[in-house]
This record gives C-alpha cells, sequence and structure tokens, in this order.
C-alpha cells in the first residue's frame, strides 16, 4: 500500500505551530523532507536556540547565523535560549538586535547578570510584551533599564537574586513599570534577606513561590489573584 504524507498536506500555519514547539535545529533538518519544507521553517516564528543540542559553541554559533541569515523577514513571535551568555555575547548581542529588528513579543532567556546585557534586551523596548528570566541576576541598574521596556505585560523572574548592595530601606523594584499585569517571583532571593515591596498601579496577577526575602509588602490596587 502506498504511504501518503499528511502531514505535508496540512496548511502552512498549521505546519509553522507544530514547528514551533521544537528546537530550532530540529526545525531547520525539516528542510530536506521536500520542497515545499525548505521554505516552511523560514516563517516559523517562535525561535529555540538550544546550546545542549549541540557539541560545541562553535557548532551552535554557526547555526544561530545560519537561522538568523536564512529565515524569511517574517516578524518574530518569541525567542527562547539556553546558552550562557558571558561565553557568546556577540551572538546574544546579534540575537537581541534581529530581534529587535523583527518586532518580537516575547523573550525567554538564561543567566542574564551583567547590566550591558539587560542595555540588550532593552533594545526591544517597543515590541517586547512578555519576559522570563532565569537565573539571572538584577540590581537597581537592571530594574531601571528593564522599566523602559514600556509595553511589557508580564514578567517571569525564576531561580534569580536581586542586588541591593548599601541599601537599608525597603526596595520596590517594579513600580516604575507602567503596563506591567502580570509577574512571577519562582525561587528568588536578594542580599541580606531585605524587605521587598511589590507594587504596581496595573498589576492584576501575582504569583510568589518559595521567596528568599526578610519580608514582601504588597501594594497592588488592582489585582485579582
Amino acid at each position: 500500500m502506498e504511504e501518503i504524507d499528511r502531514l505535508s498536506d496540512l496548511p502552512d500555519g498549521i505546519l509553522h505551530h507544530i514547528l514551533s514547539s521544537l528546537d530550532t535545529k530540529s526545525v531547520v533538518q525539516t528542510s530536506v523532507l521536500s520542497s515545499r519544507w525548505k521554505l516552511v521553517w523560514k516563517q516559523v516564528r517562535i525561535l529555540n536556540f538550544r546550546r545542549s543540542s549541540f557539541g560545541t559553541d562553535l557548532g551552535f554559533m554557526q547555526h544561530v547565523d545560519q537561522v538568523l541569515s536564512f529565515r524569511s523577514d517574517c516578524d518574530i513571535l518569541k525567542i527562547s535560549t539556553d546558552f550562557r551568555i558571558g561565553r557568546n555575547l556577540d551572538m546574544f548581542g546579534r540575537i537581541m538586535e534581529y530581534a529587535a529588528f523583527h518586532g518580537v513579543q516575547q523573550l525567554s532567556l538564561l543567566r542574564i547578570i551583567e547590566n550591558e546585557w539587560y542595555t540588550m534586551i532593552c533594545g526591544c523596548y517597543h515590541t517586547l510584551k512578555v519576559l522570563e528570566l532565569q537565573r539571572a541576576c538584577l540590581n537597581k541598574t537592571a530594574f531601571e533599564m528593564l522599566s523602559g521596556l514600556e509595553l511589557l505585560e508580564t514578567l517571569t523572574l525564576q531561580s534569580s537574586h536581586f542586588e541591593f548592595s548599601g541599601v537599608n530601606e525597603p526596595q520596590d523594584p517594579f513600580a516604575n513599570f507602567p503596563k506591567l499585569k502580570n509577574l512571577q517571583l519562582l525561587h528568588c532571593s536578594s542580599d541580606s534577606n531585605r524587605v521587598l515591596v511589590v507594587s504596581g498601579p496595573q498589576l492584576l496577577c501575582l504569583e510568589i513561590h518559595r521567596p528568599q526575602f526578610d519580608s514582601i509588602e504588597i501594594c497592588a490596587p488592582k489585582l485579582k489573584s
């Protein structure tokens, strides 16, 4: 019995949705399936760059460069990464520049610890709505830069550390985020376990899990959950 390729008969939109759940290495590999698939992967709007899929930094960097060079010029919905930015700073800068130019709306990043790196993220200030940081380190300057993301509605900080060295009074790092509606603080800590203030005029949903602060004060008049 002749095999029927039902997957390739699906509309582009459904194929893009399926490919969006894969890492970019797997997405690009689908280009060998047929002439149609050579074009399909180039229009996927969610890019999941996984360093763990490559044996060397060089191989990963070449892969990222090829994806950004050969995909179509359509806007990007989301970019996620899992690599150590300190070892690949130039590549991270290229990804952020590309993301800003292509209207990225969501970022999921690992180990953001230097203020210079936050500056690169803030290049997406005019489109970014969702930001997820894992194992990040944020000081007062970093929070001030992130508050410049004028469209940011959802912020997730996971296993991250807040540095407020030399400041004894309670800290309110989220007060100046103009449109922040959803905030998740998961396994977060601060130096000296000081008091954390969570305020936001537009904040609707707040999730705090296993915090390591001396105490937390919440001031959010519109908070629902």
